[in-house]
């Protein structure tokens, strides 16, 4: 629960923070501006990687566009434009995020603070016909059953360790 506060408070400081710089632009450039670089030509893996490793924005930098919340994890959208989008993904302990898809879209993702698990699943049947009512402690949803199997779990720290795979 003091991690948690502590989050929160954090997260309400950034909030009411004046932004007067693009986004991600500190000492060590500017981080949406070489992202856009990659518009130019084809955006593949290996470009991404070489990009991550020289430029990385500080933790001051980024801590500026992230805000936690209570009931769910938090999406903040940093920046978006045709080609990609920058968001600030922020989870509490104990907070998770449905199993999803990302329908074939290339993406990355840096820790700055905390762990992340990541487990990797195929779909094995397609979805029933039948939709099932769930009901949370903050909504009510309509979702489809289908079957999965486990591929992989990995945890990621933010020092850049990965276990598992």
């Amino acid at each position: 629960m003091a991690q948690e506060n502590s989050l929160l408070r954090q997260s309400w400081n950034c909030f009411s923070a004046v932004r007067n710089q693009p986004p991600f632009a500190d000492s060590g450039g500017d981080f949406i501006a070489g992202l856009k670089d990659f518009e130019k030509q084809p955006i593949t893996t290996a470009r991404v990687a070489e990009f991550r490793a020289q430029m990385q924005p500080c933790s001051e930098t980024v801590s500026a566009y992230l805000l936690w919340s209570r009931v769910r994890y938090a999406r903040n959208l940093i920046y978006r434009d045709q080609f990609f989008e920058v968001l600030g993904l922020c989870w509490l302990p104990g907070q998770r995020t449905a199993i999803h898809s990302h329908n074939g879209q290339l993406g990355w993702v840096a820790i700055w603070q905390g762990a992340w698990v990541c487990r990797n699943y195929r779909f094995v049947r397609p979805p029933l016909r039948e939709s099932l009512a769930v009901a949370s402690k903050h909504e009510l949803r309509w979702i489809r059953a289908v079957e999965l199997e486990l591929l992989g779990s990995a945890r990621c720290e933010a020092d850049g360790t990965v276990a598992g795979g």
